[in-house]
């Protein structure tokens, strides 16, 4: 008996409903992910420089923290980018692989700068407000994949991301003026570390995913 063709997409695709569901649970029912979230909220409006130490120095927390935004960011990075062929399984882990290694050489690298142009303590103070950032927009970013799956429109998923992205940037030059601007100078290194650490890791993650997606036309993956 004919069938009707399937189309794979990310609408069409079970297993992008189960990585919502999971990342859903992550952030409901798991009590570190949970209490890492109210934080980063509290925190991104607070001029205080102090690190909520009893949460950020949990390793469960920021394991747990570091594994929802790796499977998130994957995820809406691989939706926003894809038009047509298999939306597979396969690619999204080769994704979160990727994502995985720029994300550890991002903060192998940070931790480098840190320890040459700061202090222990702006360092500690400075990576905790980060995260608390980065699971902001980890929160935020998860209703919106969720549109993204369902409009199935690269170039609104695009403009979503883009608004996002572009939260994130403010976020965190806001954060880093109140932590570490002292004069002028100051100014200019926050930028360059924008560059350098922020936007250019973003930048070499959609350009490998996209090379992957090239290459899965050619081949089975």
């Amino acid at each position: 008996m004919n069938g009707i063709p399937h189309i794979s997409s990310p609408y069409s695709e079970s297993w992008v409903y189960w990585i919502i569901l999971l990342l859903s649970v992550l952030i409901f029912f798991n009590h570190s992910v949970r209490n890492s979230v109210a934080i980063a909220f509290r925190s991104i409006y607070s001029h205080s420089d102090r690190i909520y130490s009893n949460q950020n120095s949990n390793l469960l927390v920021k394991f747990c923290s570091w594994i929802f935004r790796i499977i998130i960011f994957a995820l809406a990075i691989y939706v926003a980018i894809f038009e047509t062929g298999d939306f597979s399984f396969l690619t999204y882990l080769a994704i979160v692989g990727i994502v995985s290694v720029v994300c550890l050489l991002q903060h192998a690298l940070i931790l480098c700068v840190g320890w040459v142009f700061v202090t222990r303590k702006q360092l500690d103070n400075g990576l905790g407000q980060l995260e608390n950032v980065r699971n902001s927009i980890g929160v935020i970013l998860l209703p919106i994949l969720v549109i993204m799956v369902w409009i199935n429109n690269p170039l609104c998923s695009w403009i979503l991301l883009g608004v996002l992205g572009t939260i994130f940037v403010l976020l965190t030059f806001t954060k880093s003026l109140q932590l570490f601007c002292r004069n002028i100078l100051s100014v200019f290194y926050i930028l360059l570390y924008l560059i350098c650490l922020e936007i250019v890791p973003m930048g070499g993650i959609m350009l490998w995913t996209q090379h992957i997606l090239q290459w899965r036309k050619y081949k089975r993956f």
